[in-house]
């Protein structure tokens, strides 16, 4: 839908919508300036752009100047992430006992016992593991250890060091339940893991 206004100078003024994938950050509206027979295209309320290789970016033109040089850009994210929807929708997600509270995340190379980093998450959250060290490709196979407590349970064991990767199997030996994922990194992509049911 296109409506029609006339701002205080008197120049007929088009709104125009932009219509974009689902970018709740994109661009709202357009003003078009017909003035003395040219055409001006005025873009309001800009964030990030995509999916349009026509408007690269949100920059307000008025006459034949650039009155803004500042471009919004998405910037892709590498990362292997634990999906807790997936991973909980059995046993759920809360703070009672007999119910994942927190899970800690332990993620090694593929074939290799030694790890690479550790995180915890809630078991609401997924756990997130960002541009992970491949090489120059930036594509690699991960194995994950998955320990879930409940929060009797963790709240039992923090004695223990949760921001050590090396701490995984004593963590896993007080855990309540368990679990083991594969992942494959892919440049600009966020990748899921596999995991197997807890138990």
């Amino acid at each position: 839908m296109v409506a029609k206004e006339r701002n205080h100078w008197g120049e007929r003024v088009l709104l125009v919508p932009n219509i974009l994938a689902n970018s709740p950050a994109a661009c709202s509206v357009s003003r078009v300036l017909h003035r003395a027979n040219d055409l001006f295209r005025e873009l309001v309320g800009c964030g990030v752009l995509a999916g349009l290789g026509a408007l690269a970016a949100c920059t307000s033109l008025t006459g034949s100047t650039v009155a803004s040089n500042t471009v919004s850009t998405f910037s892709p994210v590498t990362t292997v992430e634990v999906d807790s929807s997936t991973l909980f929708e059995h046993e759920g997600c809360g703070a009672a006992a007999e119910v994942p509270y927190k899970y800690v995340a332990t993620i090694y190379p593929f074939g290799s016992s030694t790890p690479l980093f550790i995180t915890t998450s809630d078991c609401f959250a997924n756990a997130v593991f960002e541009s992970l060290p491949t090489g120059a490709t930036g594509e690699g196979d991960f194995t994950l250890a998955l320990d879930v407590f409940d929060l009797p349970t963790w709240n039992a064991n923090q004695s223990l060091d949760f921001g050590d990767p090396a701490s995984e199997p004593d963590i896993r030996a007080v855990a309540k339940w368990t679990s083991n994922c594969t992942a494959h990194q892919t440049t600009n992509i966020q990748s899921l893991a596999v995991c197997d049911p807890l138990k």
